[in-house]
């Protein structure tokens, strides 16, 4: 939920547990087994654009270079792409 306004984030996380999605105590969040069914179904769909244009997709790479190939593990771990190989 990065990025989204603090009271519509605090909306859903009320909503998800009001619902059986999430257990939620004391500022703190979880995923209810529910929740987790609720997520694989929706996953599919809400992730279908990223799929897409992950990885090898954003540029077609059939023998990357050692460099491009670290760089995309590195981000892939969330590293800066500063790193010089």
């Amino acid at each position: 939920m990065l990025g989204g306004e603090e009271e519509a984030i605090a909306g859903a996380l009320d909503a998800a547990v009001e619902g059986g999605r999430a257990a939620g105590a004391k500022g703190t969040y979880m995923v209810a087994p529910a929740g987790r069914e609720w997520l694989d179904a929706q996953y599919p769909e809400a992730f279908a654009d990223f799929r897409v244009r992950a990885l090898w997709n954003w540029r077609d790479m059939e023998h990357p270079t050692i460099t491009q190939a670290l760089a995309i593990a590195d981000s892939l771990n969330g590293l800066p792409l500063s790193r010089t190989y």
